[in-house]
């Protein structure tokens, strides 16, 4: 299942007779999901993976990784904006909004190839890697109020 849900609460206040501010704060939880691509060679004997290669001396072999993976995403969201009321039922608003969301990623699924032979490997078992991502957003609408 992929999606996410977003909660939260905004306070509005009148400065003047038709203008407004607003601050904002939202949590948003959900779940992804993804693909992923690596390709690297290596040279000589060795090991990758979680299973053993026995490469021969002083030839490249060129290893390429796929897979698949599902994440857990959750994160947090401030806003802020000024509006102007423009007539009876509409407004333009000026915003910025900041959100910082972190991923866990979980239930990887993964197939190496190098040249010669296929590399099936086991599934991750854990700690899983987290990475976190933000957004900055500058906004200008037109609101249709009703």
């Amino acid at each position: 299942m992929v999606g996410y849900g977003i909660f939260g609460l905004c306070y509005r206040l009148a400065i003047f007779e038709n203008q407004e501010i607003d601050l904002g704060y939202s949590f948003l939880i959900g779940r992804g999901q993804g693909k992923y691509q690596t390709i690297y060679y290596q040279v000589g004997a060795g090991f990758f993976g979680a299973s053993v290669a026995l490469l021969a001396p002083g030839f490249p072999v060129k290893t390429t990784e796929k897979g698949t993976f599902n994440n857990d995403i959750y994160g947090n969201s401030f806003s802020l904006g000024y509006t102007i009321k423009i007539e009876e039922k509409g407004a333009l608003r000026i915003g910025f909004e900041t959100r910082i969301l972190t991923y866990t990623m979980e239930r990887v699924k993964s197939r190496s190839t190098a040249e010669t032979f296929t590399i099936i490997r086991l599934p991750d078992l854990g700690p899983f890697e987290k990475f976190q991502d933000k957004y900055n957003s500058f906004t200008l609408e037109y609101q249709f109020r009703f």
